[in-house]
C-alpha cells in the first residue's frame, strides 16, 4: 500500500482467489490482479499482516459518511495479447522484453495514470489486468525480433558512447559489446524479476551458471573472445525468452471475459460491504473498451451496480479486422477464422440480438487518428439509435499534438480539457453516479 498527496494505493489485489491455488504460477496469477486507487477521504486496509490480505473499510472517520464515491473499473487495452495495469510491467516479462517500450511506459505511467487521474478527481478506480490470449509461433517470433531489434540498438549506442569517452572504438567492437551488454542485461532481468519470468531460485541459478560457465570457456579458449561471447549470448538469451513465450498455459479471448467478469464481481462485492460506494462504472482502451462493452451488452452479463460504459478506441465490430494486416496480427490470432465467431464477440452484433434488453448509458471516446476505430463507434452509434441505447460519442482533437494518436494519453496530459464540462468523462461518471443521465441528450461531442 502507498499513499500520495491527493489518492491511495493499494496494488496487486487478486480478484479470482488464484493467489490461494498452489498449482499456479505467480506471474499467471498476476495478470488477474487489480490495483485500487482511492480518493482522499476513502479508508481500506488489510484484514490481517499479510500482503494480499483481503480488504474491509478503515476505522478511520469519513468526513462526509451519507456521501457515496463513484467506482470505476478500468480494463487496459492491449490488443487482447499485450498488456497490464501497469504497461511496462508487460514488457520486462516473459511475455515480452522490449526496453524501449518499457522506459516508454513507464515514463508516461500508462495505466496507472488513470487510476492517479479518476482518484485525484474524487473517483475511486480499480484498473484491472487480465490474462492474454495465446498466439501462434510466427507472431511469437515477430514480436521477440522486433523487441530484440529494438534493445540491440539502444545497446549498441549507449555502448558506443561511452566507448567513444575511452578510446575511437570500431563498429564491430561497438557491435559486439552492444550485444552482449543487452544480453547481460537480459540475464539481469531474469535474476531479479525472478516471479515476472515464470522462474524459480533453482532454475534462475542454473541458468546464470550456465551463462557464466560457457563464457568463461569462450574467453579463455579464444582470442577473439568479445565475438564467439556476444553470439553465444545473444543464442542463449533469446531462445530462453522464445521458449518461456510458447510454453505459456493456453489462454482465450472467452477466458479474458471470465476474468473482466470476475473483477466486477469482486469490486462489487467490495461496494456491498462498505458504505463508501454505491455505483459502479466500467471504463476500458482499445481491447479493454471491447470487453468491457461485450460483458455490458449480454444480459446475463449484467451487473445491476453497473450504471455507466465508457469505451476508448474500443473494438466493436471484428469484422472490420477482417483486413491487410490486421487480419493477420489481431483477428485470426485471437478469434480464428470463422466468421460466425467474430459476430458472436462483436458488441454492435450483440446490441441488434438483444435489442429488447435495458442497457446502462455508454460514452464511446475517439482520438482524432484513431483510424478505423472511429467509423466503428460511429457504426455502433447508429446500432445504439435504432435500439434507443442512451450513449454519447465524443472526439478528442488536439491539433497542438498531431503525433498524440492515443485517446488515453490525450485526457490523461490534458485533464482539464477533456475532463470537465457538459462533455467530460468527469461529468459522464458523475451524471452516471447520481443517474441523471436522461440530462445529457444523445448527440455528437468535439472536444478541442
Amino acid at each position: 500500500m502507498s499513499n500520495e498527496e491527493e489518492h491511495t494505493l493499494i496494488r496487486d489485489i487478486f480478484y479470482s482467489g488464484k493467489d490461494t491455488d498452489e498449482d499456479v504460477d505467480p506471474a499467471d496469477a498476476n495478470k488477474e490482479c487489480l490495483d485500487l486507487y482511492l480518493p482522499a477521504g476513502v479508508h481500506f486496509e488489510r484484514c490481517n499482516d499479510t500482503e494480499n490480505g483481503p480488504l474491509r473499510p478503515s476505522s478511520k472517520n469519513r468526513a462526509n459518511p451519507d456521501q457515496k464515491v463513484p467506482f470505476v473499473i478500468f480494463v487496459h487495452g492491449g490488443g487482447w495479447r499485450r498488456g497490464d495495469r501497469q504497461v511496462w510491467q508487460h514488457f520486462l516479462s516473459c511475455w515480452d522484453t522490449n526496453i524501449f517500450l518499457a522506459m516508454v511506459s513507464w515514463y508516461y505511467g500508462w495505466y496507472s495514470n488513470v487510476g492517479e487521474c479518476l482518484a485525484n478527481s474524487g473517483i475511486a478506480c480499480a484498473v484491472v489486468s487480465y490474462p492474454l490470449v495465446t498466439i501462434n509461433i510466427a507472431i511469437i517470433l515477430w514480436e521477440k525480433m522486433t523487441s530484440f531489434l529494438g534493445g540491440v540498438c539502444m545497446s549498441c549506442v549507449l555502448s558506443g558512447i561511452v566507448m567513444f569517452l575511452y578510446g575511437n572504438p570500431s563498429i564491430s567492437s561497438v557491435l559486439w559489446t552492444g550485444l552482449l551488454s543487452y544480453s547481460v542485461f537480459i540475464m539481469v532481468l531474469m535474476f531479479v524479476r525472478t516471479v515476472s519470468y515464470r522462474m524459480n531460485a533453482g532454475r534462475r541459478n542454473l541458468l546464470w551458471l550456465i551463462f557464466g560457465g560457457v563464457s568463461f570457456v569462450i574467453w579463455a579458449a579464444t582470442d577473439d573472445y568479445l565475438y564467439y561471447i556476444s553470439i553465444f549470448s545473444t543464442i542463449y538469451t533469446q531462445s530462453i525468452l522464445i521458449s518461456k513465450k510458447i510454453i505459456l498455459p493456453p489462454v482465450t479471448h472467452a477466458d479474458q471475459i471470465k476474468a473482466v467478469k470476475s473483477a466486477i464481481g469482486w469490486c462489487n462485492a467490495l461496494c456491498d460491504k462498505s458504505d463508501y460506494f454505491s455505483d459502479i462504472i466500467l471504463m476500458g482502451h482499445s481491447a479493454g473498451g471491447h470487453l468491457v462493452s461485450l460483458v455490458s451488452l449480454e444480459p446475463q452479463n449484467h451487473c445491476q451496480r453497473v450504471k455507466g460504459v465508457i469505451s476508448i478506441s474500443g473494438v466493436y465490430d471484428l469484422q472490420k479486422l477482417a483486413t491487410g494486416l490486421l487480419k493477420y496480427v489481431y483477428l485470426h490470432p485471437i478469434f480464428g477464422t470463422d466468421p460466425s465467431f467474430w459476430l458472436a464477440y462483436s458488441p454492435r452484433h450483440i446490441a441488434k440480438c438483444q435489442a429488447d434488453y435495458k442497457r446502462p448509458p455508454y460514452l464511446l471516446v475517439n482520438a482524432d487518428q484513431d483510424m478505423h476505430l472511429i467509423k466503428d463507434a460511429k457504426d455502433l452509434s447508429e446500432t445504439f439509435n435504432e435500439h434507443n441505447i442512451s450513449h454519447r460519442l465524443m472526439y478528442i482533437l488536439n491539433p497542438s499534438q498531431r503525433l498524440e494518436t492515443n485517446a488515453v494519453k490525450k485526457i490523461t496530459l490534458n485533464g482539464d480539457d477533456h475532463w470537465k464540462g457538459d462533455g467530460g468523462l468527469q461529468t459522464f461518471i458523475m451524471k452516471c453516479h447520481s443517474s441523471q443521465m436522461h440530462q445529457i441528450p444523445i448527440k455528437l461531442e468535439k472536444s478541442q
